[in-house]
């Protein structure tokens, strides 16, 4: 028995709605998650031993997912995690591009095949702060900007923003 063109043209047209249809829903749940995450703030601590007070959204990914692995030549990378709370959730989301389940998965990969150690785990925030302070080469989130005499706040920036404004800025430097 064979199918009409019309009645195929029909078919296609249903599908192409549906498509449609959970395409925006997609869109939809993004943009709500994105602001979400865009209205708490992260604030990336480390121990003073760091010796860095800045880092691009790369090179925090790097180390959170276990490719970074030195501050320097002697100097070892000490992520430290609170998977308990929220704010993990959310700073695992914005900048490791992962859900909770798929990092501690990458992380249990990683300590199955030798190539790193699963991160510090803390139990709160204040406990976070805590392990950071008393860790060299530690690095961690929080809900609040803290700089004392143990631990200093790292500003995050978007490698790919600053490239365009230099970009801009020469540009106009030359005209």
């Amino acid at each position: 028995m064979e199918t009409s063109p019309l009645w195929n043209n029909i078919i296609m047209m249903r599908v192409a709605i549906k498509f449609r249809s959970l395409l925006i829903a997609a869109c939809i749940f993004w943009y709500v998650i994105s602001i979400a995450i865009a209205s708490d703030k992260i604030y990336i601590i480390a121990n003073t031993s760091v010796p860095v007070n800045a880092l691009s959204e790369t090179e925090l990914r790097d180390i959170y997912i276990g490719k970074e692995k030195k501050w320097g030549p002697n100097l070892k990378i000490v992520p430290v995690i609170m998977p308990s709370e929220k704010l993990h959730d959310k700073f695992v989301v914005k900048f490791t591009r992962k859900s909770s389940t798929q990092f501690k998965n990458w992380w249990m990969r990683l300590m199955f095949t030798g190539e790193g150690l699963f991160p510090k785990t803390a139990a709160s925030e204040k406990d976070l702060i805590e392990k950071v302070s008393e860790t060299e080469g530690a690095i961690g989130y929080a809900s609040t900007e803290i700089n004392t005499d143990t631990v200093k706040t790292i500003m995050i920036y978007d490698k790919d923003e600053v490239i365009k404004k230099f970009e801009k800025n020469k540009d106009i430097g030359n005209e």
